[in-house]
């Protein structure tokens, strides 16, 4: 391969993630501090991540959607049609993360602990 040949391949599996890079964004996004501004565009990419054909990618990017859900009402409807959708995709990995959002949603909330 040449050099320019690399440069050029490496350029762009720059622009377009691999799957695992994407799962491990979906994932930690939710534990970061986002303004309103950056909080809607992460919204955006997620909501994007979970129509890609990995998966994991899916189930995990659903399961962040879910979480920034708990603050944004309008993301709540999104979640259920992804939950039902990944119930009836008879994949195992989909069906497993639509339950652990499912029960994560309907758990009471914590209560404080006194000390």
């Amino acid at each position: 391969m040449t050099r320019s040949a690399h440069r050029e391949r490496t350029d762009c599996d720059s622009l377009r993630p691999s799957w695992e890079i994407r799962l491990q964004l979906a994932r930690a996004l939710p534990l970061l501090r986002w303004t309103l501004e950056e909080r809607k565009r992460v919204v955006v990419i997620l909501r994007g991540y979970v129509k890609h054909p990995q998966k994991f990618v899916k189930a995990w990017s659903a399961d962040s959607l879910s979480r920034f859900a708990a603050g944004d009402a309008s993301l709540s409807g999104v979640v259920q049609e992804l939950i039902e959708e990944f119930e009836r995709s008879g994949s195992p990995t989909l069906v497993a993360r639509a339950r652990q959002i499912r029960r994560r949603l309907n758990a009471p909330a914590p209560t404080a602990r006194r000390t």
